[in-house]
């Protein structure tokens, strides 16, 4: 346990750079009509909880791991994972981010997974997990196992919803994929 409390520790001191990210991403301008009649300039894009997991990785990944994601996939105490989690239906979005000391930004790259499309994806034909990544790694240090998931394996299978709602940079994927939210999306339209 006091790994995981060093390294929630350690993730808590990027949380004021995450929610700078994320925050303008779940706000749209309100239509002119509205403004003039309700006296709205914002609207938030979901009328409902949005349920928001963040991992942040340390610097040094990004550099090896570019366009992969990594979920917790066992455990040997046998309790749920971020993966079960997911896969049980938790969470809208999930924020996955790189630690960077540089001049850019202190989170460089990042990405916004919708964890609807995640989903999807991994039910889709069965092909579960693997058919998305670099598959099961033992986590350094730790009992437990990661899933590595790459965003362009997902891309690849243009029949699928987009998988990314934003990144840095962007556009963050290879083939070119839009990345923007839009309220037009699948997974906001709920």
């Amino acid at each position: 346990m006091k790994e995981y409390d060093n390294n929630r520790q350690w993730a808590d001191k990027l949380m004021p750079a995450v929610k700078q990210i994320v925050g303008p991403l779940l706000l749209v301008d309100a239509p002119l009509e509205i403004d003039r009649k309700e006296a709205t300039d914002l609207i938030v894009l979901l009328a409902r909880d949005m349920r928001i997991g963040v991992r942040t990785r340390r610097p040094g990944y990004a550099d090896r791991f570019f366009y992969d994601f990594t979920i917790r996939y066992s455990l040997r105490s046998g309790e749920k994972t971020e993966y079960q989690k997911i896969m049980d239906g938790w969470g809208d979005w999930l924020f996955y981010g790189h630690r960077n000391y540089g001049a850019r930004a202190p989170i460089y790259p990042w990405m916004i997974v919708d964890l609807h499309a995640f989903r999807y994806a991994m039910k889709w034909k069965g092909l579960g997990p693997n058919a998305y990544g670099a598959g099961e790694m033992k986590n350094k240090g730790e009992d437990s196992t990661l899933m590595a998931f790459d965003v362009n394996a997902f891309n690849a299978r243009s029949i699928l919803p987009p998988i990314l709602v934003a990144s840095f940079p962007d556009p963050f994927v290879r083939t070119g994929t839009p990345t923007r939210v839009s309220s037009s999306s699948p997974s906001l339209a709920r």
